[in-house]
């Protein structure tokens, strides 16, 4: 399935009407493509509670990203210092989007920086210190409790890519995090599963197991495989 490239974008403005509380904000794309928000404070109710948001599109821009940049900036001019994080689930009343407001620079800088992560990646001092400082990251943060925005975020992150991924017919994991997942579950198989363990997982999937969320993903995963299934066997 090939995603339609859309070649406008629109502001919008989002009212949370429990809290009476609005958000302002831009996308490139079209309406009913599923965007939300780039607000994680803003997600977290919204996933909650979807019904009570409401949104409305305030202007549409056909030219291109630095003009529809421009927009988002009239219409947060418009909000009060005041009012912002209070009234408004934005904290800023001003953009400070620098050189990817522009197309071609946006591609000329991220092909840039793949590059260079591809590099670094392929030298073996980097990739060494890399995983000494994740050890040891992870040895700092074990136990803590992590900000629920933080959360919030990479969990949005990795399911957008996820489904990006399935959308395109592509495989969920590739290169390192596929050997990853891989000697993950070599490390896991045939370890006793401890009654702490199974207790703690048992209380999560009692958590979203009945929700009509959890239902649907369920019913949309299955639609998925058995689609794939039969496209392989028709193309055999």
């Amino acid at each position: 399935m090939v995603k339609k490239k859309s070649n406008s974008g629109f502001v919008y403005i989002w009212f949370d009407k429990k809290r009476k509380r609005y958000y302002v904000g831009s996308h490139w794309g079209f309406e009913d493509d599923g965007y939300i928000c780039s607000s994680n404070w803003m997600l977290i109710n919204y996933k909650k509670h979807p019904e009570y948001f409401k949104r409305r599109i305030l202007t549409k821009v056909y030219t291109n990203r630095k003009d529809l940049y421009l927009a988002e900036e009239f219409w947060l001019g418009l909000i009060k210092k005041e009012e912002l994080g209070k009234r408004y689930y934005n904290f800023k009343n001003k953009l400070e989007r620098t050189w990817y407001r522009d197309e071609k620079e946006i591609k000329s800088i991220s092909e840039k920086i793949s590059q260079t992560v591809t590099e670094l990646y392929n030298d073996p001092e980097f990739k060494e210190k890399y995983m000494k400082g994740r050890e040891e990251v992870s040895k700092k943060l074990k136990g803590k409790k992590r900000d629920p925005e933080v959360i919030a975020r990479i969990k949005a992150t990795k399911q957008k890519q996820f489904q990006e991924k399935r959308d395109q017919g592509l495989p969920a994991f590739e290169g390192q995090a596929a050997e990853n997942m891989r000697l993950s579950g070599l490390k896991r198989r045939g370890r006793i599963v401890t009654q702490k363990e199974k207790d703690n997982l048992k209380i999560a999937m009692d958590k979203v197991r009945y929700t009509d969320e959890y239902k649907f993903k369920v019913s949309e995963g299955l639609k998925r495989s058995y689609r794939l299934k039969k496209e392989a066997l028709n193309a055999n």
